[in-house]
């Protein structure tokens, strides 16, 4: 113990758990874990080149820590030089080594190798502590730069003015490109730097047509609202000076056929061709395309369902399950309107709800004007009210969700008919439409619209079954594989139950509705009575009280399809023996065969098939002809053979 009352403890050869008594008291006062320091050392990169740098990430188990780094071939300036900055010095540099003191178990020092000046070759960097054994090596290849450039691609990109169109930049040793659209030839243009973030050799640069009237300054400012013209999908943007280009104005410029001025437009960029070149500098073009901006339109409307019990869809992966085109909708089913136009998805991208709809221009949503919709109107407009009467209107903010799938030129509103706004029987218009205006569509002038239409029916829930008689009884075969089917006009892919009940039976199976609307299903029936009465109903419809009425049924025989031919066939045999027993036997034989060729031969075309085979057997009395006793019967044949005989002579 020193004169200040601290202990020192010589941990070398120590390793576990202590603790320290007071005289030898068998009372722990103080304890302490001896345990072994270790250390992680990695590059974030397995290269780099002579003008770059790259992290070294130190993992320790723990802090407050000396750290020794030293490299083969490296000596203590070229070290001190390669991470000047990052942390701490403690001194004691030497033997071709530099320390840094090291506050937390989780560190990261930045290796600028273009300050260093450090040659080409591998590395391999060793990281330890000056108060333990503990350490870990990291390794780097430096290398020479390869050349710097910015390439696009050489495909021409086609879109629609009022939408986004979309291209790649691909870097090669360098994060950033200057990137300019347009030029004297469209009298304007848009100057700015795509940066690659995530160094992963591209960015994805979006410009949004709709939102090009803006203007941007070279300090990224706009003239009014920024509503995002240029973004990125992978990387950044800025319109901030390029690196050594001072020359270069950032923003967008407007060209009068004499001098480029800063500022926008007063409407969005017109139809036609824009050269878009990348470069790496000032003075040269890497690469260079075209973006073709061409008219949009309203194309059309049309109707989709699919069943109530599936969830709102919000994702296409779930609206793509059991959908189907039909104008007529059941109720409670969903209805999904589709809307094929273009040049509105620079303001309807695929993060809109359905508060980016439409709305009761009389009510007040969320204190939002209906005027803030880019003048896009979804509505439903009911046709069959009656006279004199305003039919209901169903508005877009009215529905359950919407999915744009703006690659396709398609967006789908979906509703859901049983939600209070729809009524079976009900007949609609489904309009989707453009208006322009203040506030309203940009691209069309004010008390200009444009509009597409179609048809929607929301009918009632019904189901029907088949094979019913005259007397409207379900007639079910008492089988092993007895199938009950019908018809429906609930959505395909719905799934409900058919129930069949005697007296003291209940048979129930689940059913799913296939695209033509029907279903089927089968019941082992085997032990029912021919004759045994029973009823059929669909459960789990959703049917409502006026069409779920219970069918009659009864059981009946399984019966075999008949036979498509008619052949008819005549044979007598007569044969007399001069025995004391006489015996005669007459075979009469009648087959019909149905045939669809004619010949000189005796047949007939029938519609059903009939086979007779007729034998008279003798009867009790002894049988004969028949219509004759025995007796008579015995007369008339020996007087035949007695004439026989005499005309033979």
């Amino acid at each position: 113990m020193g004169p200040n009352g601290w202990v020192t403890i010589d941990t070398s050869d120590l390793d576990g758990q202590y603790y320290v008594t007071n005289n030898g008291a068998g009372t722990a006062d103080v304890s302490f874990e001896v345990a072994s320091q270790k250390m992680d050392a990695e590059f974030a990169s397995d290269s780099v080149t002579t003008e770059g740098s790259v992290d070294l990430d130190l993992t320790s188990s723990s802090n407050n820590y000396v750290a020794n780094i030293s490299a083969d071939g490296l000596d203590e300036s070229e070290l001190d030089t390669l991470f000047d900055g990052d942390a701490e010095e403690a001194g004691g540099d030497s033997d071709g080594a530099i320390q840094k003191k090291i506050t937390n178990t989780d560190t990261t020092l930045s290796a600028d190798f273009g300050a260093s000046e450090v040659d080409t070759g591998n590395y391999t960097f060793t990281v330890g502590t000056t108060t333990t054994a503990a350490e870990d090596t990291a390794n780097i290849t430096v290398k020479e730069p390869g050349d710097i450039e910015a390439q696009l691609s050489g495909d021409t990109v086609y879109q629609e003015r009022g939408d986004v169109a979309e291209f790649n930049v691909s870097l090669a040793n360098t994060k950033s490109a200057n990137v300019t659209i347009g030029g004297t030839d469209v009298n304007w243009k848009v100057n700015f730097t795509a940066i690659d973030n995530d160094e992963d050799g591209y960015v994805v640069v979006q410009l949004n047509t709709y939102n090009t009237d803006e203007g941007i300054d070279s300090d990224g400012g706009t003239a009014n609202v920024n509503q995002n013209m240029v973004t990125a999908e992978s990387g950044s943007i800025s319109f901030t000076e390029y690196p050594n280009t001072d020359d270069v104005d950032m923003g967008t410029h407007t060209y009068d056929g004499d001098t480029w001025t800063q500022g926008g437009l007063d409407n969005p960029i017109a139809t036609g061709s824009y050269t878009v070149t990348a470069a790496t500098s000032a003075d040269s073009t890497d690469s260079k395309t075209q973006l073709v901006v061409n008219e949009p339109s309203l194309e059309s409307v049309d109707i989709w369902t699919k069943p109530s019990a599936d969830s709102t869809p919000d994702e296409f992966d779930e609206l793509n399950e059991h959908l189907t085109e039909s104008s007529t909708v059941a109720y409670d089913d969903y209805a999904i309107v589709e809307a094929q136009a273009s040049g509105i998805y620079g303001f309807l991208d695929s993060d809109a709800t359905v508060a980016d709809l439409n709305a009761d221009p009389n009510a007040n949503i969320d204190g939002v004007d209906d005027t803030t919709r880019q003048g896009l109107n979804v509505t439903l407009t009911q046709t069959n009210a009656g006279a004199n009467v305003n039919g209901d209107v169903v508005y877009g903010q009215d529905a359950e969700s919407v999915l744009v799938d703006s690659e396709n030129n398609t967006f789908y509103v979906v509703y859901n008919t049983g939600d209070g706004d729809f009524s079976a029987g009900d007949e609609f218009a489904a309009n989707v439409s453009l208006t322009g205006g203040t506030d309203g569509y940009k691209l069309l002038s004010a008390d200009s619209d444009e509009e597409v239409s179609g048809d929607l029916s929301v009918d009632a829930r019904e189901v029907s079954f088949s094979n019913i008689n005259d007397s409207d009884v379900i007639e079910i075969p008492a089988s092993e594989n007895a199938t009950v089917s019908g018809e429906t006009n609930l959505a395909p892919g719905t799934e409900f139950s058919v129930d069949v009940e005697t007296s003291n039976v209940l048979e129930s199976t689940s059913v799913e509705v296939t695209d033509d609307g029907m279903f089927e299903t089968s019941f082992d029936f085997s032990e029912m009575s021919v004759g045994t009465e029973a009823t059929v109903s669909a459960s789990n419809a959703g049917l409502t009280d006026a069409n779920s009425d219970v069918i009659d049924a009864m059981f009946v025989e399984q019966t075999d399809e008949p036979a498509t031919t008619t052949e008819t066939t005549e044979t007598t045999e007569t044969t007399e023996t001069t025995e004391t027993t006489e015996t005669t036997e007459t075979t009469e034989t009648t087959e019909t065969t149905e045939t669809t060729e004619t010949t000189e031969e005796t047949e007939q075309t029938t519609e059903e098939t009939e086979e007779t085979t007729t034998t008279e057997e003798p009867d009790d009395n002894g049988g004969g002809i028949p219509g004759f006793g025995m007796m008579v019967s015995l007369v008339a044949l020996v007087a035949a053979a007695l004439l026989a005989l005499r005309r033979s002579n």
